[in-house]
């Protein structure tokens, strides 16, 4: 705001609508990851979606949350951001998806949702 006030250019400091491009090639780390459900004749498909700079590769990791807290492995580290549940069973269960750029072994970002299995 000093700056404005002062009359300095601040037009730098921002990216228009036009420059999404050059915004994501900026980005520089995993800012958030979620995944989206849709039901398939498979059975449930999960769709892990991630906001992270266009020169990120990210790979996933999906879990299920247990009775007792503990978390399983649905499907390890992979850089297809899909995973298709074919359980059947109508019941609630806690799912998490896990994003890190590949080749590191630190998880970045994750998140956790209840998913209705049919």
């Amino acid at each position: 705001m000093r700056q404005i006030e002062s009359g300095e250019d601040v037009g730098t400091l921002f990216f228009g609508y036009d420059q999404w491009e050059e915004f994501l090639s900026s980005l520089e780390a995993i800012y958030f990851v979620y995944f989206e459900e849709k039901q398939t004749e498979e059975g449930l498909a999960l769709e892990a979606k991630a906001c992270a700079g266009s020169n990120i590769q990210v790979e996933y990791l999906f879990e299920r949350q247990e009775a007792d807290g503990s978390w399983t492995v649905l499907r390890d580290w992979s850089s297809d951001p899909t995973l298709v549940l074919s359980e059947s069973g109508y019941r609630n269960v806690n799912v998490r998806v896990v994003a890190r750029r590949t080749g590191t072994t630190e998880p970045e970002r994750y998140h956790y949702q209840t998913i209705t299995l049919l």
